[in-house]
């Protein structure tokens, strides 16, 4: 061997992608986790019980970090709404369908009615989602990529930052979920239970919100390009699981008969026809806020791939299984079929929110192309990202605390909980009686519902079905607490015109956080003792107490 060879410098081997530069760069024990956490997930043994500790924790710690951050803010106005609609079960309500409601009512029967909780249980919402997607996973990719599928979802800014708002949307995001595993295990197995648990499934996200419908539609065409679609149309399964639904579903249908459909029509009373270049403005912007939602999903498979970009797209594009064609269909018709079909049908554009559950499968979709190289590290690359997200948001949380407080409009630091307790005080310094209604502002109505010590439920306003001199009256007999906005000349207007002899008090609430001020808000409470003996009379269909 010459004296040459024995002095050369071993050529050091380049990372072939980024995610091999960030690989090399990173402290060895958190390659060393991320890479055990991916080997558990991976074997059958091992997979369900560490997706379900590390789903948990997902959840508390996004919880946490959302309660730190949201500190010196009120309540979002959705989850106060939700849980003052809680506080009288119905089986309809003049806004929304009911689960969200009965879901908020029994968690709040057994947690502590606090924001920390709400948290939780937005998160826990979302944990769900995950899971179902993690079981659904096994019917069309191997592990690897049923572990990089579930850890790419969780990238998607509506399974971390925006699930903090527990809301119609948000609230989807499981009830989808969970009616394609129900679909998948209906379709992948025999036994009848789980075409009963489909059913009930599809109809609990239409009993969520009736945007529903594009998954159920989506499902049905899934079910005719699945590989087991014979089969599946000549068994007793898909007649069972229509069956289950409707089942579900009938309470809430004849409550929908007496009370002249008046959750399908309201929602769309308050939203503003678009026609024209608007609805195709409103359109091209739903399709690039789609894009940007799952950039992060993009953009980390491509950080993690070893191959090119030139052959990575054509890899993740090319094969089409059956079953990856209905995952596929499940994932892109109901993101992107109500763009062309609502603007002629209801008058209306894609709004944004709207598309929060429709992302569930896209990950999914996309990862289970047969060209596209998989291996276990990048699995753990992926579950890296995932945990690194987490634990950013909650170092990050006190810097948001006090940026949020500063930054966030009027609407959320107005100091809803000091005028809960306000007017909670004044109630029973004037009756000695614990403080059961409240009316006035819808917004003040719900924060006062959520932060009274009380927690008293939402009187009607003038709405649809109550004419005013029906509030008048049951303002009156069972006494109530009305709020107003001083400003608000019709609220006020409204009080004094409805209630005998009221106590009307002015306050003025001071806005203010860890020595920061964002100015004095002034508010109006009317107060009507009523007749102590008073009670809640009984549900009518279509008469809400709570709008």
């Amino acid at each position: 061997m010459t004296i040459a060879a024995l002095t050369r410098v071993p050529a050091v081997r380049r990372p072939r992608s980024i995610a091999g530069w960030i690989r090399a760069y990173t402290p060895r024990p958190v390659r060393a986790a991320a890479m055990a956490a991916a080997i558990r997930l991976c074997k059958p043994a091992t997979a369900n019980r560490t997706a379900a500790v590390l789903l948990f924790g997902y959840a508390l710690v996004w919880a946490l970090s959302s309660t730190i951050a949201k500190i010196g803010q009120t309540l979002q106005g959705d989850m106060a709404e939700a849980f003052a609609l809680s506080r009288e079960l119905s089986i309809g309500y003049v806004k929304h369908p009911p689960l969200i409601d009965w879901v908020v009512a029994g968690w709040f029967s057994v947690m502590p009615v606090t924001r920390w909780s709400f948290y939780l249980l937005s998160y826990l919402n979302a944990a769900v989602a995950l899971g179902a997607v993690w079981l659904t996973a096994r019917y069309v990719v191997d592990a690897k990529r049923r572990v990089l599928a579930v850890a790419l979802l969780g990238l998607v800014p509506i399974f971390n930052f925006h699930s903090g708002t527990f809301n119609h949307n948000t609230f989807q995001t499981s009830l989808w979920a969970l009616a394609a595993l129900g679909f998948f295990a209906s379709i992948e197995r025999r036994e009848i239970v789980y075409s009963v648990l489909f059913g009930i499934a599809a109809a609990l996200a239409l009993l969520g919100k009736y945007y529903a419908i594009w998954i159920d539609f989506a499902l049905f065409g899934a079910s005719l390009l699945h590989p087991n679609r014979a089969i599946y149309w000549r068994s007793w399964r898909p007649y069972v699981a229509g069956a289950t639904a409707l089942i579900v579903l009938a309470p809430h249908l004849i409550w929908q008969i007496h009370a002249g459909f008046v959750t399908v029509d309201e929602p769309f009373e308050r939203l503003p026809e678009n026609g024209g270049l608007t609805a195709v403005r409103l359109s091209l912007s739903y399709c690039g806020a789609a894009l940007g939602y799952l950039a992060p999903v993009l953009v980390t498979i491509w950080m993690m791939s070893s191959q090119k970009l030139s052959s990575l797209v054509p890899a993740i594009f090319h094969g089409w299984p059956a079953r990856r064609i209905a995952v596929a269909w499940i994932a892109l018709v109901p993101l992107f079929l109500p763009v062309p079909l609502l603007p002629p049908l209801v008058h209306r554009a894609a709004h944004i929110p709207w598309m929060y559950p429709a992302l569930f499968l896209v990950p999914l979709a996309i990862v289970s192309a047969p060209g596209l190289s998989v291996r276990l590290r990048d699995a753990a690359f992926a579950v890296a990202a995932f945990g690194a997200l987490t634990l950013a948001a909650l170092i990050a949380s006190p810097i948001l605390m006090v940026t949020n407080f500063l930054t966030a409009n009027e609407t959320y630091i107005a100091p809803m909980a000091q005028l809960a307790r306000t007017a909670t005080a004044e109630w029973h310094s004037a009756t000695g009686r614990r403080l059961q209604y409240v009316g006035g502002d819808p917004t003040l109505v719900w924060q006062t519902s959520f932060y009274s010590a009380d927690h008293p439920h939402a009187l009607p306003d003038f709405k649809r079905n109550w004419p005013p001199d029906v509030v008048a009256r049951e303002w009156n007999e069972r006494g109530v607490v009305g709020l107003c906005r001083a400003d608000d000349v019709e609220c006020n207007a409204r009080f004094a015109a409805a209630l005998i002899d009221p106590v009307r008090k002015e306050v003025t609430l001071s806005a203010t956080f860890l020595g920061f001020s964002r100015g004095q808000f002034r508010y109006v409470i009317y107060l009507v003792p009523g007749r102590a003996e008073a009670k809640m009379p009984g549900r009518k269909a279509g008469h809400e107490f709570a709008q």
